[in-house]
């Protein structure tokens, strides 16, 4: 099934003493077949047992990227990680 990427949106994030953590917000529209017409979004960088959603569906890609930060912000707030704030 053919796929239509966009970029990527990167959010950095300290995970304790063990270093940098990039994660990213990816987007794709389904194009044919199943979910057609709607914004899957997906999550990389984010750890497996992060009991949050890493997968969804949206029917628009604002929806999508709303999703996905508030599922980041979700996660953040579970982890007990800190992002500094940008300089």
């Amino acid at each position: 099934m053919p796929l239509k990427w966009r970029a990527c949106t990167w959010r950095d994030g300290m995970e304790g003493g063990l270093g940098s953590h990039a994660f990213c917000l990816v987007y794709q529209h389904m194009t044919g077949g199943f979910g057609d017409g709607q914004w899957v979004w997906t999550m990389n960088g984010m750890p497996h047992n992060a009991k949050v959603p890493l997968l969804g569906f949206a029917d628009t890609a604002d929806e999508a990227q709303r999703a996905a930060d508030e599922i980041f912000d979700v996660w953040l707030e579970r982890s007990g990680l800190m992002i500094p704030p940008s300089a």
